[in-house]
């Protein structure tokens, strides 16, 4: 019997304890909700001016919100909002969080970026820039574009595009041999013998000279020649009575000249082919005073 009757004692004392706690966090709850109405600034809304009395005596002011002015805070969201336990405890009705859906942003417009990117930058929505330069060796930064595989104006030999050189047709002996030269400049042995193989030299003029080309009338000149591959050759002049040499080769003294004389060098060459040179020598005016 005395163990029933203390065993009713403890839970009674156990029971009395629960109250206790249970009272003080309430009592802690409204400390907090009191500290939370209190936070806000004193009220100095304009719209008091045209405050009701009550029945009580009590003022009635309009309301403030969405009005304006209104003192700040007026409208925001009431503090126990930033407690969510407290707000559901005691049915305080709190905004959604601001943000967005879907990605877009701007709360509380909630706008989608532009689908292009800005400054010339390109693939969105990283929106990079392009490198300064070409790949695969293409040229023409920023369009990058690839030269051609041909040259042009008929030059050959790309991408260097050269031009060849052109000549004329020519047969031409060196030594006792026959050579050709092309179009393009090249050369090529036609036929190599010991004797001439039918090659028959061009004549040539070494030296042809005829010195003083200006003279008073009665001085004399000096005439100079030599000539390659020829059979003969005569110097001859209209100077009357007139100088006339022979011979390949030559160095002579005029006779006295009177007036303007052609000296003329004339050669058959070993292809009998005709080889000429000739000079104009002058007289000096003499001027008279009259």
């Amino acid at each position: 019997m005395r163990q029933h009757l203390h065993k009713l004692k403890t839970r009674a004392q156990l029971f009395r304890i629960h109250k206790e706690w249970v009272f003080a966090a309430v009592l802690v709850a409204v400390a907090i909700l009191a500290t939370l109405l209190n936070s806000r600034q004193p009220f100095a809304s304009s719209e008091v001016q045209f405050t009701d009395s009550s029945a009580s005596g009590l003022a009635i002011v309009p309301a403030s919100c969405p009005s304006s002015p209104h003192y700040a805070g007026e409208c925001d969201p009431s503090p126990v909002c930033n407690v969510p336990a407290v707000a559901a405890l005691f049915g305080v009705n709190c905004p959604e969080p601001a943000i967005c859906a879907n990605g877009a942003s701007n709360y509380p417009t909630c706008t989608f970026p532009p689908s292009t990117c800005a400054n010339g930058a390109s693939n969105y929505p990283t929106c990079t820039f392009p490198p300064s330069t070409c790949a695969n060796g293409a040229s023409n930064y920023p369009t990058c574009t690839f030269p051609p595989s041909t040259c042009a104006n008929g030059a050959s030999n790309y991408p260097t595009c050269t031009f060849a050189p052109t000549c004329t047709l020519l047969r031409y002996c060196v030594g006792t041999s026959l050579w050709l030269r092309n179009s393009v400049c090249s050369t090529s042995l036609i036929e190599a013998c010991s004797n001439d193989c039918g090659c028959v030299l061009s004549p040539s003029v070494i030296v042809w000279q005829v010195r003083p080309t200006l003279v008073q009338s009665g001085e004399r000149v000096n005439v100079n020649w030599d000539t390659k591959n020829v059979k003969s050759c005569t110097v001859s002049s209209t100077n009357p009575p007139g100088d006339i040499w022979s011979g390949k080769s030559g160095s002579q003294i005029s006779g006295s000249i009177k007036g303007s004389t052609i000296y003329t060098l004339r050669c058959t060459g070993l292809d009998n082919s005709p080889v000429t040179r000739s000079t104009t020598v002058n007289i000096i005016p003499i001027f008279q005073e009259q």
